[in-house]
């Protein structure tokens, strides 16, 4: 046999071995390595201020959104570290600046964030969210203008903080309602409750949090997020997505994939409260 033959034969043989490998790893699910920036280590960047998304408690991170991300980092062998954002304000822009692979911690999804976030790759919505007030048991709270002359707590930056302020725009009334901003949900509950200020305004799972039996506090008002659109304020749903880092090769992707396949656990909407979906934002 020729040496020509015999090389031949073991290129046959070598490829058949490349393609039998790359069915099993098809068939098994297996994927590929996932690039970040520190090898073999998923650093999320997570504000502690949205229980029940995240927060610290004595140093260890907890919540919704970090036990998903940590299922997803455990999934793909690498280990899970949060990264503390003191501020929610912009934490959509810190995977693209090189602070860490995923930025979460229950984070709207809206197009001025996708274009204030370069080098960032926003996933898709894992899960979906209305707004609502936490105020005292005794007090009532039905639409906006119930808010006139009361003084409404928010996290700056927030959605609740733009739905609030399109609403009280409106209503023709945004000069009458009171906003202070709040790094801390719990001290936020605990200024409603003394009276300090007569509401505070977030998501239905986070308020709900807030708002056990026997503590003097309640749950009000669910509704769909106001935003301008087109030229008009309308209401519409809010889907909440990751941000990723682009720079982490096959990480987006990954993420997306897990997502499809694994149930978020986050409190269930109100039925009652039905919102139609944004045509702008990507799902």
């Amino acid at each position: 046999m020729s040496k020509n033959l015999r090389n031949s034969g073991r290129s046959v043989r070598s490829a058949a071995v490349l393609a039998v490998c790359i069915l099993a790893m098809a068939r098994s699910g297996a994927s590929a390595p996932l690039k970040t920036i520190e090898p073999g280590t998923l650093q999320v960047c997570l504000y502690p201020g949205f229980k029940p998304f995240a927060w610290l408690e004595h140093g260890i991170w907890k919540g919704w959104d970090v036990d998903y991300l940590e299922d997803f980092a455990k999934e793909n062998g690498l280990k899970f570290r949060g990264v503390e954002v003191k501020e929610f304000n912009g934490i959509w822009r810190t995977p693209g600046e090189g602070t860490c692979d995923i930025a979460a911690t229950g984070i709207s999804d809206t197009l001025d964030r996708r274009d204030k976030s370069p080098g960032g790759a926003w996933s898709k919505t894992y899960y979906t969210v209305v707004r609502a007030y936490l105020i005292r048991s005794g007090d009532t709270l039905k639409d906006i203008h119930d808010l006139r002359g009361k003084t409404v707590i928010v996290t700056k930056g927030s959605t609740a903080d733009t739905d609030l302020q399109n609403r009280a725009l409106q209503a023709g009334i945004s000069g009458e309602v009171t906003i202070h901003y709040t790094d801390d949900e719990a001290a936020a509950a605990e200024e409603v409750k003394r009276g300090e200020a007569f509401a505070y305004a977030g998501g239905y799972g986070s308020v709900k949090a807030l708002a056990p039996k026997g503590s003097g506090l309640k749950v009000t008002w669910a509704h769909c997020n106001m935003v301008r659109a087109d030229g008009a304020f309308k209401e519409y749903s809010e889907p909440f997505s990751f941000v990723v880092r682009s720079a982490s090769t096959n990480l987006p992707s990954a993420l997306d994939n897990y997502i499809v396949g694994h149930k978020y656990a986050g409190t269930p909407n109100p039925p009652s409260v039905k919102c139609e979906p944004r045509p702008d934002v990507p799902k």
